[in-house]
């Protein structure tokens, strides 16, 4: 079975709407999914090493999914071992001013 692999922003929390209804598509799909909790720490060295500990127990293959700043702790990640993560997937979202 795939495993998911969920990192919140930095308002975010592990178990946020997001991170819940991801959750429920991909059991409906028979994946396994496990959240992060970064609530504790903004800071981007304490998360990623939290992330490092959660991604080096995994027996099977896993894919991040990252929201805001969970997506820059995924693709920080990533870019330092390729090779352990099957696939990435980063949300951003941003509010564009067309008033200007």
């Amino acid at each position: 079975m795939k495993k998911i692999i969920f990192s919140h922003g930095r308002q975010g929390r592990p178990d946020g709407q997001k991170i819940r209804q991801l959750s429920q598509i991909a059991k409906a799909k028979g994946w396994q999914s496990h959240s992060v909790d970064y609530t504790d720490t903004l800071d981007p060295d304490i998360r990623a090493q939290r992330l490092i500990d959660v991604v080096r127990r995994q027996q099977q293959p896993f894919c991040l999914v990252g929201s805001s700043m969970g997506g820059v702790n995924d693709n920080h990640h990533f870019s330092k071992n390729p090779k352990a993560v099957e696939c990435l997937f980063t949300l951003f979202l941003q509010r564009i001013d067309h008033s200007i």
